[in-house]
């Protein structure tokens, strides 16, 4: 009796139900992913929950919708920037993002000496905080302030600039 060594095949791409990701496992998979790109633009890089080195950076990652963080740092402690993410659910009437969201801008203006960055969400995408994770990967040093911060470019914005070096015969417009 021959018995067949290959595996069953798994089932085809269908239109089944998304798997559901938790919150902390895409926390997870994000600071794995921070870690990895941060390595690999820099394998000498060194990580650690407290540094005596020359800048310190921390990455705050808030969960709570309903509970306004309370802090005690000293002011803007010597070379040391706080990053926040802010994961919070839609409003409602037991929780308050936006309350939550102003006492995290009080906290990160009081501790930063240098240009932290507060990224929110309430979307709950995993794709969506990949992305908020890559923007921390930058230096705090050579960052420029968060109001000037436009990633990802929007498509709109690239179809009207385009559009617009364009001339009347629909050809670009070289420079």
């Amino acid at each position: 009796m021959a018995t067949d060594p290959t595996p069953p095949a798994a089932p085809g791409p269908g239109p089944g139900p998304r798997p559901v990701v938790r919150r902390m496992d895409a926390v997870r998979q994000a600071l794995l992913l921070f870690v990895h790109s941060k390595l690999t633009m820099c394998p000498d890089h060194r990580f650690a929950f407290a540094s005596i080195g020359e800048t310190v950076s921390m990455v705050l990652i808030y969960c709570r919708s309903s509970t306004k963080p309370h802090h005690q740092w000293p002011v803007k402690p010597k070379n040391f920037t706080l990053d926040i993410i802010y994961l919070h659910d839609k409003p409602t009437a037991d929780n308050c993002p936006q309350k939550v969201y102003d006492a995290l801008v009080d906290a990160l203006e009081h501790v930063s000496q240098y240009e932290g960055y507060i990224l929110e969400t309430g979307q709950g995408l995993a794709r969506v905080l990949f992305r908020l994770m890559c923007i921390l990967l930058s230096h705090p040093l050579q960052r420029c302030i968060q109001d000037d911060l436009d990633i990802p470019k929007q498509v709109a914005k690239k179809t009207l600039a385009v559009e617009a070096a364009q001339n009347e015969d629909g050809t670009p417009v070289s420079s």
